[in-house]
């Protein structure tokens, strides 16, 4: 694997890790400025996985995950603008069809 194809699967992996929206309770301090009156209550933050970028994924269904990993390594780097201009004309002859039928069974 390239050093360039690695980094892009880190960084896929971390934002679905990201997406998951893993949360952790803790409880954090606060001081009222004016009186100095300290209160404790508890929170939920955004649990850091692998802050470091090193480390292990743990994911729950890994075929669909390689199986993502891999389609998304296939089509990194296309250019889909092509693709996307010939699927439009498509779908425009369609509707210009689809039009032409319905206006002759009007008639």
């Amino acid at each position: 694997m390239k050093p360039v194809d690695a980094v892009f699967v880190v960084r896929t992996l971390r934002r679905l890790a990201r997406s998951k929206g893993v949360t952790r309770h803790m409880t954090v301090t606060r001081v009222h400025t004016g009186t100095g009156a300290v209160r404790y209550r508890k929170v939920r933050r955004r649990a850091a996985r692998s802050s470091a970028s090193v480390g292990v994924r743990c994911v729950n269904d890994v075929p669909a995950v390689a199986a993502a990993l891999s389609s998304a390594l296939e089509r990194q780097g296309q250019d889909f603008t092509e693709q996307r201009r010939a699927r439009l004309a498509a779908e425009r002859v369609a509707d210009r069809k689809r039009r032409a039928a319905v206006q002759q069974t009007e008639q």
